[in-house]
């Protein structure tokens, strides 16, 4: 089970002082064009700053002139801006674009955008790129933002972590990796006492659960502010194979 509807999905854990809302989910970024930002090869002419170029005298064209220009499809040097303000001609921020990139996939764009963004920056939820990848599933963008240096404990405005989105969604290999080689806190709570083994739980990852629990050891018994276990949880959704994992 997923969590509910992609588009404008009603999270059903809103923190106890704030009432549920809509919530974004993956596709969050997906309905905006990214033309504007991919890069965009175009043809041009490269010319050697060295001035002509000539052949060795001893050889056999004797110094004769040679052809210092080269024909050539190249990405467009603008496509790649160090200068915050110019990010506006691409549609947004480099923060925008990064969270943009992450949510997508999309590689290319995010290490142009890793040049000027601060990883960290959020949404209006808070979410970071490393949020957005997580939710996602994208594996290579998690290591790129974490090489980078982002915050692998960073939360939105409800208090989830990156690996908590990870396990909400059900990544399993993004949340190996957090657990693993970023050593996230896998025993975090959100702003209602919701843990990674938690979110798993409750839409019925049942791989998660066991990476969490058994792999690396997830405090499998912890209550929520509603007083509730994971157990509970997957028992209230009637996920009986996760819940037979957990006490």
């Amino acid at each position: 089970m997923s969590p509910p509807s992609l588009h404008k999905s009603l999270d059903e854990y809103a923190s106890p002082s704030k009432p549920a809302e809509p919530y974004p989910m993956p596709d969050y970024y997906a309905h905006e064009p990214l033309k504007a930002v991919t890069p965009v090869k175009s043809p041009g002419r490269w010319e050697a700053e060295t001035g002509v170029l000539k052949a060795r005298p001893d050889g056999p064209l004797e110094g004769a002139p040679l052809n210092g220009t080269v024909e050539c499809s190249h990405l467009d040097v603008t496509d790649m801006p160090d200068l915050r303000n110019e990010w506006e001609k691409f549609g947004g921020s480099p923060e925008h674009c990064l969270r943009m990139a992450a949510a997508r996939g999309e590689m290319g764009l995010l290490r142009r955008a890793m040049r000027v963004a601060d990883l960290d920056d959020g949404d209006e939820h808070r979410r970071a790129a490393l949020h957005c990848a997580c939710e996602s599933g994208h594996l290579e963008i998690v290591r790129a933002l974490k090489v980078a240096g982002a915050d692998i404990e960073i939360e939105d405005d409800l208090g989830r972590t990156p690996i908590m989105s990870a396990a909400w969604c059900g990544h399993l290999q993004v949340v190996r990796y957090l657990a693993r080689t970023a050593l996230a806190d896998i025993d975090a709570q959100s702003m209602n006492g919701m843990t990674a083994t938690h979110f798993a739980a409750k839409y019925g990852h049942e791989a998660v659960v066991i990476a969490l629990v058994q792999e690396f050891k997830a405090i499998p018994d912890v209550v929520d502010k509603m007083g509730a276990t994971a157990r509970a949880y997957a028992v209230e959704m009637n996920h009986k194979s996760v819940a037979g994992l957990l006490p």
